[in-house]
């Protein structure tokens, strides 16, 4: 399955300065992006609100 996203300029911008920037592997990055849309599009998503939570747990 292949996914196209159209990402307005200035965020395509920031996604290349963080990729280009962060010590994670490029390609831990966009597995970990890919599963968080697979998530989304299957419907596994949480409020904000709760995620803050564990958060501050």
């Amino acid at each position: 399955m292949q996914i196209t996203i159209d990402l307005p300029k200035d965020l395509e911008q920031q996604l290349t300065l963080i990729l280009e920037t962060d010590d994670t592997p490029k390609a831990e990055i966009l597995v970990s992006l890919h599963r968080a849309l697979e998530d989304a599009q299957a419907g596994r998503v949480f409020p904000i609100e709760e995620l803050w939570d564990v958060i501050d747990a």
